[in-house]
């Protein structure tokens, strides 16, 4: 009898070590949501329009051209920072411009990027579960916010 009680206790001890860590994906979009409306709170930033995505953008300037679709080509110029380090060294950037295919990319930028017409120049806030998520990609921790500065150069089929 001892020793099921002492094995109850280690397995509720052991199931409950690190619970308050682990959340489910709507906790985890809430509490992303809740650093990045923080942060742009914080730093003061205007014009920010709400995705019902949860992510938070800015169009610095209006494209005119065409609008992508998730299966076509885009070349953009980009600079990735995470939100808990928005003035270190960019965990990704290319300021020449590069083709990618959209429906490759983040979901945070196929859900955007489908929204705007080619010369867009945005600022992008995208919470975790629309980026990496719990992985980890290089250099980014899992659960990273992300801030993503995008030219949409052109985009086609």
């Amino acid at each position: 009898m001892k020793r099921i009680l002492v094995l109850a206790v280690m397995v509720i001890g052991l199931s409950s070590c690190g619970s308050e860590d682990i959340l489910n994906e709507v906790q985890q979009l809430a509490k992303d949501i809740d650093l990045i409306d923080t942060y742009i709170a914080e730093k003061d930033i205007q014009n920010v329009i709400v995705h019902s995505s949860g992510i938070r953008y800015i169009v610095h300037e209006e494209g005119t051209g065409e609008i992508p679709e998730r299966n076509w080509i885009i070349k953009v110029k980009y600079q990735g920072n995470l939100l808990a380090d928005p003035d270190g060294v960019p965990f990704d950037q290319n300021i020449s411009g590069v083709e990618f295919i959209l429906s490759k990319m983040i979901e945070g930028w196929q859900l955007i990027l489908t929204e705007q017409q080619e010369g867009a120049v945005l600022t992008l806030y995208i919470p975790s579960s629309l980026a990496y998520g719990i992985n980890r990609f290089g250099t980014i921790p899992s659960n990273s916010n992300l801030i993503f500065d995008i030219t949409l150069i052109s985009a086609r089929p």
